[in-house]
């Protein structure tokens, strides 16, 4: 899809932004919103067959190449279509928007089962909104959640001006962050009475080591996830 409003609205945004001039921030933030209020949640048809919400003008990466191309991170995705087979089971731990847990979804197929971890409230809230958009798939169970070493509940810091993908539960000094809680992957899975897992995806930005801490029962159970 190629969207000649949000072209031009893309090479002014980059335009003011390397100007470097004073004020340049507050102009854009002005006048971005007024010129695309239609472009805000746009749904967009993905290339393995579902639809999804995304904001290409708040979030110019991950969202921006979904809206021009249906995917992102193809190789990934392709990878995952390889690895799952019916009937198995996914995690995937930082699942922003949904792109890959709803993915993966279709691969498992109606008898597998996709468990989705996003930690920031305001991400999360995209993510339930678009598996309520493909209510066709029943498989994904979703929390509000982040993935640690140990129990507990930390603070995740959003970092929007990069993009909806990057915040962090790594301390960042100039910004304020959200308590969220957190759990282990050990924990979880013993709780759901999970015992054999495919794959787990983690993408959390630096706090990957953690994730993985605290899934030494998993990672070396004899059927280990890939």
């Amino acid at each position: 899809m190629f969207n000649i409003r949000l072209f031009l609205l893309h090479r002014l945004e980059k335009f003011l932004v390397n100007s470097k001039l004073r004020g340049t921030d507050r102009l854009w933030s002005i006048i971005r919103d007024p010129l695309t209020p239609d472009l805000h949640k746009t749904v967009v048809r993905v290339e393995y067959g579902f639809n999804i919400i995304v904001d290409p003008i708040v979030d110019d990466c991950i969202e921006r190449q979904i809206f021009y191309k249906g995917k992102y991170e193809a190789g990934t995705l392709e990878a995952f279509k390889a690895i799952l087979n019916e009937s198995d089971v996914f995690i995937d731990v930082g699942s922003n928007i949904g792109l890959m847990s709803l993915s993966a979804a279709k691969f498992v197929g109606a008898g597998g089962e996709v468990h989705s971890f996003e930690a920031l409230p305001s991400t999360y809230s995209m993510l339930e909104d678009n598996l309520k958009l493909n209510k066709k798939i029943k498989n994904v169970k979703a929390h509000n959640r982040g993935i640690g070493s140990e129990k507990g509940n930390l603070r995740i810091y959003e970092k929007m001006e990069i993009n909806r993908g990057c915040s962090t539960f790594i301390e960042q000094d100039d910004k304020d962050g959200v308590d969220v809680e957190v759990t282990t992957l050990d924990d979880y899975c013993r709780e759901e009475g999970i015992d054999t897992i495919k794959l787990i995806k983690i993408d959390v930005e630096g706090w990957e080591l953690e994730v993985l801490k605290g899934a030494k029962e998993i990672l070396s159970s004899e059927n280990a996830p890939i």
